[in-house]
């Protein structure tokens, strides 16, 4: 993320904020987010130079008519300055600003195998628990992992995966001398 996506997003969040719309601008902009990063062709076309501003405008308008007006006004404004490409980081840095004010922590949780919802539900509330703060789950399945789960959270690394373990045992067993 360069410092144009995070001082649009800030803009657009400080805004969202003084009016009393971050949380309805905050549902509004995972939206356009979600239907950005599943579009990357629509990208392309947002900051094609074949196409004239008021086409990019146009386009812009016509995909999100819907949104509310400051959020259609910020991505009509940044197509039209040729950020089309920040989009998406602008978008997310809206989206960190708005999970630090309400106190969500994301947690990228990785498994061997996918959690029931049971377990998830367990883990994400020890999380809750330990951080302080409500927690926004984001789950993968990595086969590598052989067993248990890993866990990055505020950029702190909570493994206890089976692969950490046996690669601590290899660790242990290569430095003893026979």
């Amino acid at each position: 993320m360069n410092d144009v996506s995070r001082e649009y997003g800030k803009a657009l969040f400080e805004l969202a904020c003084d009016e009393g719309l971050c949380e309805e601008l905050f549902a509004e902009t995972e939206t356009a987010r979600g239907v950005l990063t599943e579009n990357p062709l629509y990208i392309r076309l947002l900051t094609s130079p074949e196409l004239r501003e008021n086409e990019r405008e146009g386009a812009v308008a016509e995909a999100f008519s819907g949104a509310h007006p400051y959020l259609l006004n910020f991505l009509r404004m940044m197509v039209s300055l040729g950020y089309g490409h920040e989009l998406c980081d602008a978008l997310c840095e809206y989206k960190r600003l708005y999970f630090e004010k309400s106190g969500i922590a994301v947690a990228h949780i990785a498994s061997a195998a996918p959690l029931s919802e049971n377990e998830a539900q367990r883990l994400v509330s020890a999380l809750a628990a330990h951080t302080g703060k409500r927690i926004s789950p984001e789950f993968e399945v990595c086969p590598e992992l052989v067993g248990g789960v890993r866990v990055e959270i505020d950029g702190v690394l909570y493994d206890r995966t089976l692969r950490r373990g046996l690669d601590g045992i290899r660790a242990s067993l290569s430095e003893l001398t026979l």
